[in-house]
């Protein structure tokens, strides 16, 4: 089974020549940067190189109040969303809390 990944945040659009290893994504009007592969609640993402925590959660649109975070099999505090960057290979867990009676 080939599984294609999703990017969030990474555009693949006329990226310079590079090493088949080596992915460069357009990340604004004029600039390239790097995209990771991440794999997030079990499914492979693309994902803009530096993006933290903190900006996934904005881009998967959730609020930081109501979900629990999970790195490379460790629960992250809330305090770390804002300065832990992804990296390649990344496990990231998202447990989005619901309330209800």
């Amino acid at each position: 089974m080939d599984v294609q990944p999703k990017v969030l945040s990474c555009e693949t659009e006329s990226p310079p020549r590079l090493p088949d290893d080596l992915q460069v994504v357009k990340v604004g009007s004029k600039h390239y940067g790097f995209c990771v592969q991440v794999t997030i609640n079990g499914e492979p993402h693309g994902l803009e190189d530096g993006l933290t925590i903190a900006d996934l959660i904005i881009q998967l649109g959730l609020r930081e109040r109501r979900i629990a975070v999970e790195l490379n099999r460790e629960i992250l505090g809330r305090e770390r969303y804002a300065t832990q960057a992804v990296a390649e290979g990344d496990a990231i867990e998202i447990v989005h809390f619901v309330g209800g009676g």
